[in-house]
């Protein structure tokens, strides 16, 4: 019960995981049939560029030691197949779970409801739920105050998906909690993510009470037409990282809930780009991305109200997003820069 048994004065740390580089053709490393490493040669992952049980291993490892807490694993519908591979994109639960040093790392899962990845029937609901609800039986499972931690990538799709029928929205919901009560595990802490101000009255708004906390995966500034920049350039990570701050209070002040922030650790999808324009950004320095954990470790401190079951919680994107450019996994280009920063804002595991 992290609440409760764990240092209150520690912070409890987790990097979003993409499972999508798998050994089946190896089609995220490519753009238009070529593979891109070879251009972007600093994104090539120290411990292996395929998903499996053997660089989820090495992965805990390195993770763990620079005292991350749980991987937020994303979780994608299977049925029906949406696009090429899709069925392995939830073997990181399988690999993390048989790997024999699971012990020293947590795991929770966000379901990767973005379009075209919606649940469109009630037998695929429970479905899913059901398999939700195994995971949480794991000793491994995040649990806050004793209660596992679930998230949606984002609120305004799954009603969406509902054919915004809120009556549909509650049931799906109250399914999911009477599922994890009668299957043992207990009452849920569930999570959804939110974004623009607009979206948030008009959709998210309407279904906010069936969640416990918001959060969010990732968001770019809406506008840079102001900004200085010819078209080859981009832009500086600053910019990102105050759109970042900036949003996280307003959202913060917008809830009646715990508002569990998150940062960005770079945006720049150019490898999966056949324009190479667009809304990219410079990688951080270190100057930088240590300015901007400090940056929130002080929100952490100073905003109680961001605190889930008083625990000063945040995310990360990415673990691995090589092609988007959300990095924290250690690099060719980085190496464990950004782990070595992290931990030295915000110490060791939570609760050591």
């Amino acid at each position: 019960m992290l609440a409760a048994a764990f240092n209150e004065e520690m912070y409890l740390k987790g990097i979003n995981y993409f499972n999508g580089w798998g050994r089946y053709g190896a089609v995220k490393w490519q753009t238009a049939g070529k593979d891109w490493r070879k251009d972007y040669y600093g994104r090539i992952p120290l411990w292996g560029c395929f998903n499996g049980k053997d660089t989820m291993e090495k992965e805990i490892e390195v993770a763990s030691s620079y005292g991350v807490d749980f991987f937020k694993m994303l979780w994608y519908p299977t049925e029906p197949p949406r696009e090429k591979g899709v069925e392995y994109l939830n073997g990181c639960f399988k690999d993390f779970l048989s790997c024999p040093n699971k012990d020293k790392l947590k795991f929770c899962l966000e379901f990767s409801n973005h379009n075209p990845f919606g649940i469109a029937t009630d037998e695929l609901w429970e479905k899913a739920v059901g398999e939700w609800v195994s995971y949480m039986k794991e000793p491994q499972y995040l649990r806050v105050d004793g209660k596992p931690v679930i998230s949606f990538l984002w609120i305004h799709y799954f009603l969406e998906q509902c054919g915004y029928d809120e009556k549909l929205a509650e049931k799906r919901l109250s399914y999911l909690r009477e599922t994890a009560r009668k299957k043992g595990v207990g009452e849920i802490l569930l999570g959804g993510g939110i974004i623009m101000d607009h979206i948030i009255k008009e959709t998210t708004g309407k279904i906010l009470r069936f969640f416990d906390f918001t959060t969010s995966y990732n968001s770019l500034p809406a506008d840079l037409t102001n900004i200085d920049l010819n078209e080859q350039a981009k832009y500086p990570y600053k910019l990102l990282s105050a759109h970042v701050s900036t949003r996280r209070a307003a959202l913060q002040m917008q809830m009646d809930r715990p508002y569990v922030p998150y940062l960005v650790s770079g945006w720049d999808p150019s490898p999966w780009s056949t324009t190479k324009k667009g809304k990219f950004f410079e990688f951080p320095t270190r100057e930088e991305w240590r300015e901007t954990l400090e940056e929130l470790k002080i929100y952490l401190d100073e905003t109680p109200e961001s605190r889930l079951c008083g625990v000063k919680m945040f995310s990360i994107y990415a673990w691995n997003e090589y092609g988007e450019g959300g990095i924290i996994a250690p690099t060719v280009g980085e190496g464990n820069m950004k782990l070595e920063e992290l931990k030295s804002v915000f110490g060791e595991q939570y609760g050591k």
